[in-house]
């Protein structure tokens, strides 16, 4: 991150990234540098801010719409949550916490994510930070693809 913000010191990026990147030393990086993030958060790797979630829920809004599908979007979402248990001399990394659930007609998970991201998050945009963040799978499988069809020819 240090060669990006060398190469290109005036511009100001969102880094999508997967779970690897969803720790607190990387996201204070980030952070320094004033950039956004949105990047993937596992319950079982992300426990504390998972945790405060669920203590939080009175905090929690959500949003739920229906596709021309009939597919149940929910969109759930608390801010200002730590990202882990701070002791009282380290700096508090604050993080967003999006869940998000796509469910059929029958009530089905067809799929669920969630991510942390210093973005705020409201319902006029939740909708819009979850199609980003899943926008990164796609870019992923298009790169990976295409590395193999290079490595091919």
């Amino acid at each position: 991150m240090q060669k990006l913000r060398t190469e290109f010191p005036k511009r100001n990026f969102c880094i999508l990234a997967d779970n690897l990147l969803a720790v607190d030393p990387i996201l204070s990086v980030i952070e320094s540098f004033s950039w956004k993030y949105i990047v993937t958060a596992k319950s079982d790797r992300n426990k504390e801010v998972f945790f405060m979630f669920e203590y939080l829920w009175e905090q929690k809004q959500q949003l739920e719409r229906l596709d021309s599908k009939g597919h149940l979007h929910r969109y759930e979402w608390t801010q200002n949550l730590p990202l882990k248990q701070y002791s009282k001399t380290e700096k508090q990394v604050l993080t967003n916490l999006v869940v998000y659930q796509e469910l059929s007609l029958e009530g089905e998970i067809l799929y669920q994510s969630s991510w942390v991201t210093n973005l705020p998050v409201d319902k006029w945009n939740v909708t819009l930070l979850v199609s980003a963040a899943r926008a990164r799978f796609g870019i992923e499988t298009e790169i990976s693809t295409n590395k193999k069809i290079l490595d091919f020819i």
